[in-house]
């Protein structure tokens, strides 16, 4: 298959006619696109609400996926035919999201809200797993294939919340209230993975190894919790959605930490580092069930980073030369 795909792509790059098929192929898309955008910024002029909202944000999808097949044109035009197939994948991508969105302004529209909710949450999983594929194309034509490849496991965790949101819509739509709520939470996890794993990949970006390895624990927090969902473990689901929580914000606080340091406040410093100690006490607390443990190590943490915060404030009111 792999070995058809790079003749099938040798052959478009050595035949011009095959290139000129291709290229009129999706100018032929754009076209269609653009009529569809038209259409859905008409009906949101006709509607209100959460209904005319979801029309919008089919025309802004739609858009999206037009700048990203003229690109795919000027990447072919310019004799890179493997490339421009990938960009044609992320328009596509970004198209998905339009029936999802569909699906929601119909149920807004009958106010069917929480049902409607999911569908929109479903539409701008599509819409956001684009964003990230096309980030990867554009990370590995810059030589880092293997950051690409993180992004693109990013897209795939956000396209299994989107699988999800769909669940619990439909769940929602058949009157199955329980049903729907318990879907939605194991979409909600995974979407809260991809946050904590784009966080992460940020870290990395600005040379922030700590700080990425506290985001990581809190996907693999999210990830367990929606797993736990999945399987009914309720309790279980819970305990690591809390453990996420506070190694997220135990990320937050090394953030501060570092930047601290890099003003000299070491004062400052330490706190925070206290703040992010106690976090992952916290969050390790919950992942054993232990939740009272969970709590008191929470409580500390607040207090680190709020004493964190005052001994800032003093230093700047220091600094102002106000008594």
């Amino acid at each position: 298959l792999a070995k058809n795909k790079k003749e099938s792509e040798n052959k478009r790059e050595k035949d011009p006619e095959s290139s000129k098929f291709f290229i009129a192929s999706v100018q032929s898309r754009i076209e269609e696109l653009t009529l569809l955008v038209q259409t859905a910024q008409g009906i949101a002029q006709s509607t209100t609400g959460d209904s005319a909202e979801c029309q919008n944000s089919i025309a802004n999808s739609l858009k999206n996926a037009i700048k990203i097949l003229t690109k795919a044109i000027e990447v072919e035009e310019a004799g890179k035919p493997e490339i421009s197939k990938k960009w044609r994948e992320v328009a596509e991508q970004q198209v998905r999201s339009v029936e999802p969105f569909n699906q929601a302004a119909r149920a807004y529209a009958a106010g069917k809200t929480e049902e409607g909710a999911c569908w929109s949450q479903a539409g701008k999983g599509f819409y956001y797993a684009a964003e990230k594929q096309e980030k990867a194309i554009e990370i590995e034509e810059a030589g880092k294939s293997e950051l690409a490849q993180k992004y693109r496991e990013a897209a795939g965790q956000q396209i299994l919340a989107v699988e999800y949101d769909t669940k619990a819509a439909k769940a929602y739509a058949k009157g199955k209230e329980k049903d729907g709520e318990h879907w939605s939470n194991v979409g909600n996890r995974f979407y809260n993975a991809v946050e904590n794993l784009e966080k992460a990949l940020k870290a990395e970006g600005e040379g922030k190894p700590e700080v990425a390895e506290k985001y990581r624990e809190a996907v693999e927090a999210c990830t367990q919790s929606a797993r736990a969902y999945t399987e009914g473990k309720e309790d279980e689901g819970e305990n690591w959605r809390d453990a996420s929580y506070y190694f997220k914000t135990a990320a937050e606080n090394l953030e501060k930490a570092l930047k601290a340091e890099g003003e000299g406040k070491l004062e400052v410093v330490q706190k925070y580092r206290e703040a992010v100690e106690a976090c992952t006490q916290s969050a390790k607390a919950y992942v054993e069930g232990k939740k009272d443990e969970g709590k008191n190590w929470r409580s500390a943490g607040y207090d680190f980073k709020t004493a964190a915060e005052f001994v800032e404030k003093a230093l700047k009111v220091e600094g102002e030369g106000k008594p």
